[in-house]
């Protein structure tokens, strides 16, 4: 879960657009000075549209993947660290990973341990 996701710009890249979160493959790209900047421009073949010609700043795509970390602890410093991957091609979760801190499962009791339980169950069963 330490993998930090950062979309590459190259041809054939399967990206997400951010604002819409519309599926695509980066077709071609070009640099372009925009307010006394240079910016990477990359034309987009989106899934549901492929004729349609578009082109979107590269800071406004995203990875097909995206990762969240959250964290349940108590004012003793005992916690309780939830790792989630969503795949937004298979519109799901991928991976999961639940980490306690300290590990032993005895030593965490009360409502973050209830709410962790809660948010783990609740993603595992949207799974496919």
């Amino acid at each position: 879960m330490n993998r930090i996701y950062k979309p590459t710009t190259k041809k054939g890249t399967r990206i997400r657009v951010l604002e819409t979160g519309e599926l695509g493959t980066i077709a071609d790209k070009a640099l372009i000075r925009k307010d006394g900047k240079v910016r990477t421009y990359c034309k987009v073949r989106l899934d549901k549209k492929p004729t349609q010609d578009t082109w979107i700043f590269a800071d406004r795509l995203g990875d097909t993947k995206e990762c969240a970390i959250v964290t349940f602890g108590d004012d003793t410093d005992r916690r309780i660290v939830v790792g989630v991957e969503f795949d937004h091609e298979q519109n799901s979760v991928s991976k999961m990973k639940v980490k306690g801190i300290p590990e032993d499962p005895d030593y965490h009791q009360g409502l973050y341990k209830y709410l962790a339980a809660i948010m783990v169950k609740a993603l595992k069963d949207s799974r496919p």
